[in-house]
């Protein structure tokens, strides 16, 4: 099992059991009490832990940030992979946006490390702008609105507003969900007015998503794949499903 395999685990029972024995997570992750204490610390540092004698807690003053850690440790390398794909298609100048995904956190923190000059990045992820605060290579406009808690991003009339008034070249965003007969899916019905007014305003719409989106079917329908220019996978996804949607004439990398 790999670190961040570990991490999700112990973060996930935790947030179930509130309170945990390092012997249970010992036993429970089949590996040994110093390491389970290595791992600890760790989450401790980033404030999402809290240790006591013999066991740790949850960090309840830190649970936005909590979920945002499960979310981005589910499929971690599948989203790594992406993300340096997706870098093939940001060059210098370019207006990108990134929606408050996982996934396009993940791509924002590789953007960060690229030696690519003059990028203006439009977000409505706090995280993203809180990751990217100290790079001098990047022009950080955020687009305000009110933080929707389940997505962690900002939402609403203001954010709305914002992206109304500006250009963007490239548009990366990421979904719940994805399938061939209905497009984009959602269950945030205050993100999918983001993202459809994103896909209004950018020259190029980049879906990223990991393999486990495709043919999830959330409640709501964000847009239908021809509003896409290119989607972005990791090399997981089936064959099958790689086929049924270049038969929609969809590029898709995998």
């Amino acid at each position: 099992m790999i670190p961040f395999e570990r991490r999700e685990k112990i973060l996930k029972l935790l947030k179930k059991e509130k309170l945990c024995k390092i012997s249970e997570l010992s036993e429970y992750l089949n590996t040994s009490k110093m390491t389970v204490h290595r791992i600890l610390n760790e989450l401790e540092r980033e404030g999402l832990v809290q240790k006591i004698h013999g066991g740790v807690r949850i960090n309840e003053s830190t649970s936005a940030k909590l979920m945002f850690e499960l979310r981005m440790n589910m499929n971690f390398s599948q989203k790594k992979e992406i993300a340096k794909k997706a870098l093939k298609f940001i060059k210098e100048d370019d207006i990108l946006f990134l929606d408050p995904s996982t996934t396009c956190f993940v791509l924002a923190k590789e953007l960060s490390m690229q030696n690519i000059n003059n990028i203006t990045l439009i977000t409505n992820s706090p995280f993203i702008i809180y990751e990217l605060s100290d790079c001098v290579n990047l022009n950080i406009i955020s687009t305000g609105g009110q933080l929707d808690i389940r997505t962690k991003g900002f939402v609403g009339p203001l954010a709305i507003n914002s992206l109304e008034q500006i250009h963007i070249d490239t548009a990366f965003i990421s979904s719940g969900g994805i399938n061939v007969e209905e497009g984009i899916k959602s269950s945030f019905p205050f993100i999918i007015e983001i993202r459809k007014k994103v896909i209004e305003k950018a020259d190029k719409v980049i879906f990223i998503g990991d393999s486990s989106k495709f043919n999830n079917n959330s409640l709501l329908t964000v847009a239908p794949l021809d509003a896409l220019d290119e989607i972005i996978t990791d090399s997981q996804l089936d064959q099958s499903i790689i086929d049924n949607f270049k038969k929609k004439d969809i590029k898709i990398v995998t």
